[in-house]
């Protein structure tokens, strides 16, 4: 079972670890490999998972279970509204509820805001369900 607890630093390459290994699984299908290295090469630097953990009116959160992370989730808020811009959960832990864990903790991170913008790609099925 995973706990969800704000991302330290040394979190960030076990975190890193997980987009790539989740990005490849879901993504590899739908835009093909190239196009996912030239995302992870894009957004998953150890600097940029940094400056997101260290962004003002924000969340970075992770699943975990004492031994491994097996998901994050970053959220900031703007006004009224908690803008979800990544969460995932590494492959071998899906249907654990470590998703579910980490949205929720984001909800309750944000005490003032009204609502959560998620954009999902239409073609991830899996995450079309989650937020459904």
């Amino acid at each position: 079972m995973f706990f969800v607890r704000t991302a330290a630093e040394q979190d960030l390459p076990n975190v890193r670890s997980i987009l790539i290994d989740t990005l490849h699984d879901t993504y590899d299908d739908i835009y093909g490999r190239e196009q996912v290295l030239a995302v992870i090469q894009k957004t998953c630097s150890i600097d940029r998972l940094n400056n997101q953990r260290d962004t003002p009116n924000s969340e970075f959160l992770v699943g975990d279970n004492g031994e491994v992370i097996g998901g994050m989730a970053y959220a900031s808020q703007t006004d009224k509204t908690i803008n979800l811009h990544q969460i995932y959960v590494h492959p071998k832990y899906h249907g654990g509820k470590t998703g579910l864990h980490l949205l929720i903790e984001i909800e309750n991170s944000f005490i003032d805001a009204e609502k959560i913008c998620v954009e999902v790609e239409a073609l991830n099925a899996r995450a079309v369900g989650f937020f459904k």
